[in-house]
């Protein structure tokens, strides 16, 4: 062995802890870098979180909150409103909107999908002296998410679990397992194929263009289960509907305008869609209430009273049990029970597993509800 042996070892092993110090030192600058800019997009985060704030007012919405908290590097961007307050006009009056906690949230690389984590309590109260919580509110999450396409909303989804809701004279506390609900305009129609419009019919092999009200303008869905009304309400077939499931698009145009009073338009909105021939066309629509078990598709629209009308085709299980508990609970007259299950049974079916079941045409309207032939019973006029 000679001596050049050890000093080679020690020449190796400072050129490795060379190299490690370097590559440490690269991996501290790019943290440095990324914490600089991860400072400097939060700010603009919580810049872009004022503004959206700002803009609510335009529509009725007046935001208030004491100062917005940064916080979630490294890997999200959040914006937490301290001493959240709202306060909402409507025309049943002014409403102030208070929450114990209203979280903004992004991802650094997907900063076009934001969140608003609401979960926890909030107390709901009209706008007057005494100052007291009409109603209370709580969920164990309650998140909204939004996905942005410039300055436009492209989807919205809702997720909610545990909720709660407390009136100050209610009999019972109004409560849900778990919603959801999904909304999104509808895509844009693909650009024309044919020649310009400019040429002539037959060039073009031209067809009638789509009116207006037939167009899709926005699809949604949306589904609430183990949802327990308040006990004045006295439901005919149990205390709790097990699951509400709908889904469908929205023909004709309706949007709410720009501007302070746009919940007190609401009604106009509503009443130039009706008139332009405007529908809620459902392409599933399901529903599970103690021996009730539905499921179908239908049309809705507004009558000129601002009722709802439609027509709808769904297989029913359970309905001679359904009958009964709606006549027990007085909702139906005895006269109409009978006839509904008479002609009913004779249109039953059975499926493999022996159970009984119908496929009716199912129609509103004048507020009277019929299946098949039979006018079941009178639906409540809706309070607009």
């Amino acid at each position: 062995m000679t001596s050049s042996e050890p000093a080679g070892g020690a020449r190796a092993a400072d050129f490795r802890a060379h190299r490690i110090a370097i590559v440490l030192g690269l991996a501290a600058a790019l943290a440095a870098l990324y914490g600089a800019g991860w400072v400097y997009a939060a700010a603009r985060f919580a810049d872009g979180v004022r503004a959206f704030i700002a803009a609510r007012q335009a529509q009725g919405i007046a935001v208030a909150y004491a100062d917005i908290a940064i916080g979630g590097f490294p890997f999200r961007f959040e914006a937490r409103l301290l001493a959240p307050s709202a306060m909402v006009a409507l025309p049943s009056g002014t409403w102030i909107w208070r929450p114990d906690r209203a979280v903004f949230s992004a991802r650094p690389w997907s900063l076009d999908r934001v969140a608003l984590d609401l979960s926890g309590a909030h107390a709901i109260a009209p706008a007057d002296a005494s100052g007291l919580a009409r109603w209370t509110f709580s969920s164990r999450a309650f998140a909204l998410e939004a996905w942005i396409s410039g300055a436009d909303i492209s989807a919205l989804a809702l997720r909610a679990d545990g909720i709660r809701v407390h009136g100050r004279v209610a009999e019972k506390d109004i409560t849900v397992g778990r919603l959801r609900a999904d909304w999104r305009p509808a895509a844009a129609a693909p650009p024309d194929p044919r020649p310009d419009r400019g040429a002539s019919s037959s060039a073009r092999g031209d067809s009638p263009a789509r009116p207006e009200h037939a167009r899709p303008s926005q699809t949604f869905a949306w589904s609430v289960e183990a949802f327990r009304p308040p006990y004045a309400m006295r439901l005919p077939l149990g205390d709790e509907i097990a699951r509400i499931a709908v889904a469908g698009e929205v023909r004709g145009r309706l949007a709410v305008e720009e501007g302070r009073d746009a919940f007190a338009r609401w009604r106009d909105v509503f009443g130039r869609w009706r008139d332009d021939g405007g529908t809620i066309e459902l392409s599933r629509v399901e529903g599970r209430w103690g021996a009730l078990a539905l499921a179908g598709e239908g049309t809705l629209a507004l009558d000129g009273a601002f009722q709802p009308v439609g027509a709808f085709t769904a297989r029913i299980e359970g309905y001679s049990e359904t009958i009964d508990a709606l006549r027990d609970a007085g909702a139906v007259s005895g006269t109409n029970a009978f006839a509904a299950k008479v002609v009913l049974t004779a249109l039953a079916r059975r499926d493999d597993g022996g159970r009984s079941y119908l496929t009716l045409p199912i129609s509103l309207q004048e507020r009277r509800l019929y299946v098949g032939p039979v006018a079941l019973l009178t639906v409540p006029a809706l309070a607009w």
